[in-house]
């Protein structure tokens, strides 16, 4: 399958590196809390994950060099949060849960920091709160 990624820029997020603070799944759904010195950027799917894949960075390097090869070397610099298009963990999971969930009903997001990817497979958009850092 031929992967688009396309960077979701979010008003208001100043551009810069974010690291992965914390990842809350619960009775309340799945929360993603991104930092810096300056910022919180926390990513609220509520109930609509159907899966998350975690990987540390150095997990995923062959996706990394594609990625980077493909965009150039700045595009990561631009946001942390991405939709990917033509996923193919969507498709996997089509065809895991025998059509059960289909592709065509998940949006592929993936957040991307210096040490960690998180992949998530979601029914609907989520929620994105910023909160300055004091």
């Amino acid at each position: 399958m031929n992967e688009e990624w396309k960077s979701l820029n979010i008003a208001d997020v100043p551009k810069g590196e974010y690291e992965l603070e914390k990842v809350t799944y619960d009775t309340n759904g799945t929360i993603i809390e991104l930092g810096n010195d300056d910022i919180k950027l926390i990513i609220d799917f509520h109930y609509a994950v159907i899966l998350t894949r975690y990987s540390d960075e150095s997990q995923r390097w062959k996706t990394t060099d594609r990625l980077l090869y493909k965009y150039g070397k700045d595009f990561f610099k631009n946001s942390p949060l991405f939709i990917i298009e033509n996923s193919d963990f969507a498709d996997w999971l089509e065809k895991e849960s025998f059509g059960v969930n289909s592709k065509k009903d998940v949006t592929h997001y993936c957040i991307y920091t210096p040490d960690d990817v998180v992949d998530i497979l979601s029914l609907k958009d989520p929620e994105i709160r910023i909160e300055k850092v004091f």
